[in-house]
């Protein structure tokens, strides 16, 4: 008996192999458009085509599909390195991606409990609703600079 799942999964795949990347980004923009996060709608409104934007957390590029249209250069960041080689081979232009982790402290951090990262965060009071942030971001040559206005 042929086993139709695995025959379906490999045309799928030799049919990606063949398709010229801007049409798979294309497809996978429709996607996310369709059924991905409410907030990249919002985009449109938040990027200007004369600024920068930043992904920090890009994942698999969802919010890069957008940030391209609307804003004049994207910087992603990935901690995850086969995730960040993986948006490079999907975002050849007008996107740099980072392989590495933004904090507020220097040195590597662990997932292990005895950590004294994740002790700190552990012990921080938190919150029952998280703050909403408005920021506005601006690239000056090679520095950032961010103003972020918290509101309660």
């Amino acid at each position: 008996m042929v086993d139709v799942s695995s025959s379906y999964a490999e045309a799928r795949h030799a049919l990606r192999a063949i398709c010229p990347k801007p049409l798979l980004n294309w497809r996978e923009a429709r996607f996310y458009g369709r059924y991905g996060e409410v907030e990249l709608h919002l985009l449109e409104f938040l990027c200007r085509r004369d600024h920068d934007a930043i992904d920090i957390g890009a994942n698999d590029g969802s919010y890069v599909h957008y940030m391209r249209r609307y804003a004049r250069y994207v910087v992603a960041y990935e901690p995850m390195p086969h995730l960040a080689e993986a948006l490079r081979d999907k975002f050849p232009s007008k996107v740099r991606v980072e392989a590495m982790a933004l904090s507020d402290d220097n040195g590597r951090w662990s997932t292990a409990s005895r950590s004294p990262a994740a002790r700190r965060f552990r012990s921080r009071p938190r919150r029952r609703t998280p703050p909403t942030a408005a920021s506005r971001c601006r690239w000056t040559s090679s520095t950032m600079s961010i103003t972020a206005r918290l509101a309660s």
